[in-house]
């Protein structure tokens, strides 16, 4: 565009009477320099650059999230080997948060085993508690038979004497009788009344 197109652009716009001769002058020259081959080269190189630019921004914060998905020890070793160019502050934000959610989720993991253990503990300390009520239960039950046999035997035992009270006493009156006897020369004679004394002494020490 020379300098009597761009007069006719802005007569066109109905742009140039608001212009004087000297400020048409001054915007033709700055319009030609944006032709310029030189800026124009500058101005692309300049695009490239930014465009370059952009691209590097998109990939950090691809990795990011690529990042912060990686929330274990495993993966997160493996997604953060990447370019120099693809790191950032933002990025060390998202790793310094995914390490403490790994650290977080690996402390309830060990705390979630404890629990399991001490609950394993107090059902094996209740199951045995368990037995020995059982057995306790059971000892008290021969204790109780074992009492009864006890009263029982000793009931035997008393009837047991109490018999032989009464055998004593009726060989004792027995002996009494034949001694009344021999007293009374009721029996006179003597063999036989030791005959009978010593068959009763005898019944008597059997008796005992």
């Amino acid at each position: 565009m020379n300098r009597n197109e761009f007069i006719d652009y802005l007569l066109e716009k109905g742009q140039c009477n608001r212009f004087d001769e000297n400020q048409i002058d001054a915007i033709e020259q700055f319009c030609f320099a944006l032709y310029d081959n030189t800026d124009l080269d500058k101005s692309t190189n300049k695009i490239a650059e930014l465009e370059n630019e952009l691209e590097i921004e998109r990939m950090r914060l691809a990795a990011c999230g690529v990042v912060a998905n990686a929330n274990t020890r495993e993966t997160a070793k493996e997604q953060r080997i990447m370019s120099e160019d693809y790191k950032s502050a933002s990025l060390n934000d998202v790793i310094r948060a995914v390490d403490s959610e790994i650290e977080y989720r690996e402390r309830v993991a060990e705390l979630e085993k404890q629990v399991e253990f001490e609950i394993g503990k107090k059902s094996i300390a209740r199951e045995q508690r368990n037995k020995v009520t059982k057995r306790n239960s059971e000892l008290e039950d021969e204790l109780t038979e074992s009492v009864e046999v006890d009263a029982f035997i000793l009931s035997g035992i008393e009837d047991l004497k109490e018999a032989l009270s009464q055998k004593d006493t009726e060989i004792a009156e027995l002996v009494g009788f034949l001694n009344h006897l021999v007293d009374h020369e009721c029996i006179s004679d003597c063999s036989l009344h030791r005959e009978a004394t010593t068959l009763l002494a005898k019944a008597l020490e059997g008796e005992k």
